[in-house]
């Protein structure tokens, strides 16, 4: 297990280069999933009914990390988008408005954290951003290389034209969707290799070049890098793709501790480190876990960040 960088300096992302307790509720998902490709101006939300909850991991979970302190924590109805926002709906957001995400402006560095086929790591990418990932997507793809202010701005954008607030979810409320009622390390139970029917992850799967990760999933999941919006099973709560495929900003302020800042927004124009959950295509069984969790700064753009939306009720 590699240290937790730091977010100011180092990516949030946990980068491996790439060679050349049980369930407490069984997940009720379809028999098949479901791509979609959503053209109207609101994201799909599924509303989540208040409650409480164990946040973090217990010192018995596998590879838990020194920031997971378990402890009570209750939130208050709300909704989330049942899907990551896709690149389909952020198209809509630069189309009408016109606006360059910090990745196409190259604040703080040029372009995207993104991993190269050619390399066979990771590192800053000119020229590449939402729009130009280094990977074929289409508007169902979840929308990458954007940062939480990327984030923030489409939000209050899509409240503006809905005239309904939209936001991104506490880190809170993230855990208390993506464990719908579990207890176990992640949402479909304690073993990571039954992670391809449920998520997209560092897996067998072969990539380009014949590249293949050194620590992985012993499972296939048929992707490289991300996959169509819903291309796995759901958790039981109907809600696609919260471990794996893309990581996602949440509004709260990272406390290490968990001194209470997960259970509220940030302010918008905070420069301190922000939570990121859910690890993304490429986090191997000890990262892709329901209480793992990761700092990042909010300019920060990365291949294989995105975010979901949520609404309070």
């Amino acid at each position: 297990m590699v240290e937790k960088p730091m977010a100011e300096t180092l990516p949030v992302v946990k980068t491996p280069t790439a060679e050349t307790p049980p369930v407490t509720e069984t997940p009720r998902v379809a028999e098949t999933s479901v791509v979609v490709t959503r053209p109207s101006l609101e994201p799909e939300m599924v509303p989540i009914s208040k409650g409480c909850f164990q946040m973090g991991s217990p010192t018995s979970e596998k590879d838990r990390d020194q920031d997971e302190r378990r402890h009570p924590v209750c939130v208050e109805a709300f909704e989330i988008g049942k899907y990551e926002v896709t690149v389909g709906e952020f198209k809509q957001f630069t189309s009408a408005t016109g606006y360059r995400t910090e990745a196409e402006r190259n604040t703080g560095e040029q372009g995207c954290y993104a991993w190269s086929a050619t390399e066979g790591k990771w590192g800053w990418r000119a020229g590449v951003d939402w729009r130009q990932p280094g990977y074929e997507t289409s508007d169902a793809h979840p929308v990458v290389c954007v940062s939480w202010n990327d984030a923030l701005a489409y939000a209050a954008w899509l409240s503006k034209q809905t005239a309904r607030t939209y936001r991104l979810p506490t880190e809170a409320e993230w855990e208390y969707a993506a464990r719908a009622g579990t207890t176990s390390a992640r949402y479909w139970g304690d073993d990571p290799d039954q992670a391809c029917r449920y998520a997209n992850v560092a897996d067998q799967t072969a990539g380009p070049g014949g590249h293949a990760w050194p620590v992985k999933h012993q499972c296939t999941d048929r992707y490289w890098y991300a996959a169509p919006a819903g291309s796995f099973q759901a958790n039981a709560w109907n809600l696609s793709d919260l471990l794996g495929n893309a990581w996602e900003w949440t509004c709260s302020a990272y406390d290490s501790q968990y001194g209470g800042a997960e259970t509220r927004c940030a302010e918008n124009n905070v420069t301190t480190a922000i939570a990121v959950r859910g690890g993304s295509w490429f986090y191997r069984p000890a990262w892709a876990r329901t209480a793992n969790r990761d700092p990042n700064a909010p300019w920060r753009r990365h291949l294989d960040g995105g975010f979901r939306l949520a609404r309070s009720l």
